[in-house]
């Protein structure tokens, strides 16, 4: 499985939005938030440049679909998962 990930730096771009996902998922989110360990800016991750991370093998788990699961897995399956990314990541890109 996995998430395929189309590139597009959206989510990089838009990481106030992360707060506002679900109530149910508040403290999980809360959790990663408090352990991401670079400045936000507006929203966009001081390490998104030309719309590419320059951190992205050393990523935080918050950036990684697939790692992040972890975070929820008692909440949710990982259908569940990567369906409410796909949904969250299709919003940003100004769809639906």
């Amino acid at each position: 499985m996995g998430f395929n990930c189309s590139g597009c730096g959206e989510c990089c771009k838009n990481l106030f939005l992360t707060k506002d996902v679900s109530e149910q998922f508040k403290e999980s989110v809360q959790t990663l938030l408090s352990e991401f360990p670079y400045e936000i800016h507006n929203g966009i991750c001081e390490k998104l440049k030309d719309n590419k991370c320059t951190v992205y093998n050393e990523r935080p788990d918050i950036c990684k679909v697939d790692e992040g699961y972890k975070y929820f897995k008692e909440e949710m399956s990982i259908e569940e998962w990567y369906s409410m990314n796909y949904s969250i990541c299709k919003t940003l890109q100004g769809g639906e």
